[in-house]
């Protein structure tokens, strides 16, 4: 998958969204979602990139100390809103700054002599 394609990806999954805000907290969409985000995140940009942190870093530490329900759904919609905002400025990002779609080409020096790997 290239930058292009992740882009599109990332677009996808903001669809998403909606649903997963009518879900209860503890479903198991939202996991399975965010993983998968971060899966492609990590392949595409890197674990240590800006894309990746930006959307892995986009979570709730939670501070209710009696975890009732209405306060977990709250923070469950607060976390999805939160992420949701790091998609769009990781797309934002890419509009504005155009997307490459293959990685930046590599420069090897071998022998005094350069070369190009693609």
């Amino acid at each position: 998958m290239d930058k292009k394609e992740a882009i599109q990806f990332l677009r996808e999954q903001l669809e998403r969204v909606p649903t997963l805000e009518q879900l209860p907290y503890d479903n198991s969409d939202y996991p399975v979602w965010r993983n998968g985000i971060e899966d492609v995140l990590e392949n595409v940009f890197n674990r240590d990139s800006v894309e990746y942190k930006r959307f892995a870093d986009s979570r709730i530490i939670y501070r209710t100390s009696s975890r009732d329900r209405s306060a977990e759904k709250r923070e469950y919609l607060d976390e999805l809103r939160m992420r949701k905002t790091a998609i769009l400025s990781i797309i934002q990002k890419y509009e504005r700054l155009g997307i490459e779609e293959k990685p930046a080409a590599i420069t090897e020096k071998k022998d005094a002599t350069e070369t190009l790997i693609a």
